[in-house]
């Protein structure tokens, strides 16, 4: 297929929001999230992407482990003005992985639907080991810059028509969703994003992200996207 450019995209329609779950999101779309490097989508939303995509997580932690194994390291820009124009980080940490749906019907889970995943290593570590807030968000925007190269290359062929993203980096990496929200609407990919959160609870605001009792979210009660 022919991708759009994100720069003929207008800027106010790059990236929206809505309310719903990302998993209602269109068959055939990508959702996207932030991964570590460690090859684990143990809590939050990352369990139930692994709960729902069985097959593709497997693929995702066969990824990370080969790197690991490899421990290649590579160069990304540093967002700091005040620090060196690139800092050495490992692989795949500031890379993106797109993982293409199942080709058979006939292999997948009941629970598994027709989508792309695309994981943005945001983080190498998870937990107490989690990087900065700041290191973070440096890794975000190298991330989505290789996902806009990626997505470049897939023109002409086979590729996903959409994007849908939760409000990633913002639970249990603990980064404020307006940083990462700044750097989608920086960073002009080459498909329109459409950012899937929790409508307000009992008057608190939730999202995908914090909401780490994955059977808590399946029986909560949201807008389907569409």
């Amino acid at each position: 297929m022919e991708l759009i450019t994100g720069e003929q995209i207008p800027h106010s329609e790059r990236v929206r929001e809505q309310p719903g779950s990302i998993f209602d999101a269109p068959e055939g779309s990508a959702l996207m999230h932030a991964c570590s490097a460690r090859g684990a989508w143990g809590k939050g939303i990352a369990l139930d992407f692994r709960k729902k995509f069985t097959k593709q997580y497997a693929k995702y932690r066969a990824y990370c482990a080969d790197l690991e194994k490899s421990r290649q390291m590579h160069d990304i820009p540093n967002l700091n003005p005040k620090g060196p124009r690139k800092i050495s980080v490992p692989l795949p940490v500031g890379t993106a992985l797109i993982i293409p749906p199942e080709e058979s019907n006939a292999v997948r889970s009941r629970r598994e639907k027709d989508h792309w995943l695309i994981c943005l290593f945001t983080s190498m570590d998870y937990g107490i080991r989690v990087e900065s807030p700041d290191r973070i968000i440096n890794n975000t925007a190298a991330a989505l810059n290789d996902l806009k190269s990626q997505l470049w290359g897939m023109a002409g062929e086979t590729a996903p028509p959409q994007i849908y993203s939760c409000r990633m980096n913002s639970g249990l990496f603990n980064v404020p969703w307006e940083r990462t929200m700044a750097l989608l609407e920086e960073i002009p990919v080459p498909l329109k994003i459409t950012v899937a959160y929790m409508p307000p609870v009992g008057g608190q605001q939730t999202n995908l992200t914090k909401d780490t009792d994955s059977k808590r979210q399946e029986r909560s009660i949201v807008a389907p996207v569409t």
